[in-house]
């Protein structure tokens, strides 16, 4: 009989009079892999709460490794150590080695005294039985994103950690370090540990997971097993995409932009060449790729030789028929004081600075949002409003700027299904405009279904 691990019992989590996990039941076992999709946005974050810690929930019970650790009547908000986190956020100190962080800056089994050649020497052995080719003496800083990861989850297990939640890391890891984490993960499910693999892309889940919950408002509508992974199946519980973009706009043949033998750190020698009104995804099967295109796009490094053109104009001239959203872009392109009608005249504001207060203007932008907005006040500000209308912000700011081209930075990530949908239309939005999209991302996700191609940049060449 297989070992449960985690048990939830009819748990409901309320929080400010919102419910976000509605008498949930879920079981893990000892040494597998559980994948899951959130259909919308209500209580991903909540459910990782309460795997972590023992918050207040407002009925039902929680066990972990046969102890229950958390009632509706009962809950002492202590932190549950046979469950670990691996997320964006650092865990490590990158300035100090991987020894320090493994071992010394840690309250269970630490020594009053470092002892840092028996330390290395129990490192070495740890992975040299994963293959993992990392020295203790190596700064976390000179390590790669994967492999700091990685690390993660050799500790976490290491100091006892029975179940592991993986959370949306394929963000923001390449398509090698993915392979490179499933691997791992693979080696410590024989070992007994199980994983929460929280992605929203079913194929992904499909590679990874044992089973997968479908979780929406906050309760598993469906669980899948691997004899029913099938894209028609997950079309019973999520948008065909493919469907959604059949009937965009073929792009004209001019060639907008042109980029001839651009190199820096972590890219050599890139030309290609983009059409206008084109759809082109950038995948980077290494991060360094990725971090060179980025600084490149955003105007942070301007120390790259070769050449971008954009009608014929190098880019540094050319900075007002380019723009660019970034990665978590309500985190890092919106104004949450500013208006709404304020948020989307500040983009205008770049390349008419004088245009800020004219009243016309003004009125011209709010006309050419009024088919997006409806009749919502742009007056307000943006706190209390939801997530769908803070990403119509983001991309009307685009469409109220009009450049020749726009550069996403992973435009799906975290996205639940729902979401994901909405930043589908709103892209396209931008090609039935006429303004080029270029998206730079880790993995392909959704945007295969808006590309007119694929471009893919390996060992920082094309």
């Amino acid at each position: 009989m297989k070992k449960v691990i985690i048990n939830l019992n009819n748990v409901t989590y309320v929080h400010r009079g919102i419910s976000y996990l509605n008498q949930l039941n879920l079981r893990i076992y000892e040494s597998e892999v559980v994948g899951f999709i959130h259909i919308d946005h209500v209580g991903k974050r909540q459910l990782v709460e309460v795997l972590e810690q023992n918050v207040p929930i407002h009925y039902g019970k929680i066990t972990i490794d046969d102890m229950v650790v958390n009632t509706h009547f009962n809950s002492n908000s202590g932190f549950n150590k046979s469950v670990y986190i691996i997320d964006s956020h650092n865990k490590f100190i990158q300035e100090l080695t991987v020894i320090d962080n493994f071992f010394v800056l840690n309250n269970v089994k630490s020594d009053f005294v470092i002892h840092e050649n028996k330390y290395e020497e129990i490192l070495k052995t740890v992975l040299s039985d994963l293959a993992i080719d990392i020295k203790g003496n190596e700064l976390v800083q000179d390590l790669s994103l994967g492999q700091q990861k990685i690390l993660e989850i050799i500790k976490a297990v290491y100091y006892g950690a029975k179940f592991i939640v993986v959370l949306d890391i394929s963000d923001f890891l390449s398509v090698e370090e993915m392979k490179e984490i499933h691997d791992i993960m693979d080696t410590f499910k024989v070992s007994g540990v199980s994983f929460g693999y929280f992605c929203n892309h079913h194929e992904e889940q499909f590679a990874i997971s044992d089973r997968i919950f479908l979780v929406e408002n906050g309760t598993i509508q469906k669980i899948l097993y691997p004899d029913e992974y099938s894209d028609d199946k997950m079309l019973n519980y999520s948008f065909d995409f493919q469907e959604m973009v059949k009937d965009f706009k073929t792009p004209v043949l001019n060639e907008l932009i042109e980029i001839k033998n651009l190199s820096t750190e972590g890219l050599s020698e890139l030309s290609l060449s983009v059409r206008k009104g084109e759809c082109v995804t950038i995948l980077n099967k290494s991060n360094k790729s990725f971090d060179a295109l980025l600084g490149i796009f955003s105007g942070q490094d301007k120390n790259y030789s070769g050449s971008i053109k954009i009608n014929n104009v190098d880019l540094e001239a050319a900075r007002n028929d380019i723009s660019f959203v970034p990665f978590n872009p309500i985190d890092n392109f919106l104004f949450f004081d500013f208006s709404i009608h304020d948020n989307l005249m500040l983009e205008i504001n770049k390349k008419y600075p004088s245009k800020l207060l004219n009243r016309k203007v003004r009125e011209k932008v709010k006309e050419k949002v009024s088919s997006i907005f409806g009749k919502r006040d742009l007056n307000q500000d943006l706190f209390n409003l939801d997530v769908y209308t803070l990403y119509k912000i983001v991309y009307s700011k685009i469409l109220v700027f009009n450049p020749e081209v726009v550069v996403l930075v992973q435009p799906f990530s975290n996205a639940n299904m729902y979401l994901r949908q909405d930043i589908i239309t709103l892209i396209q939005r931008l090609l039935d405009s006429g303004i080029t999209v270029i998206i730079l991302a880790v993995s392909l996700s959704d945007a295969k279904y808006l590309s007119n191609r694929i471009i893919y940049v390996d060992n920082l060449e094309l």
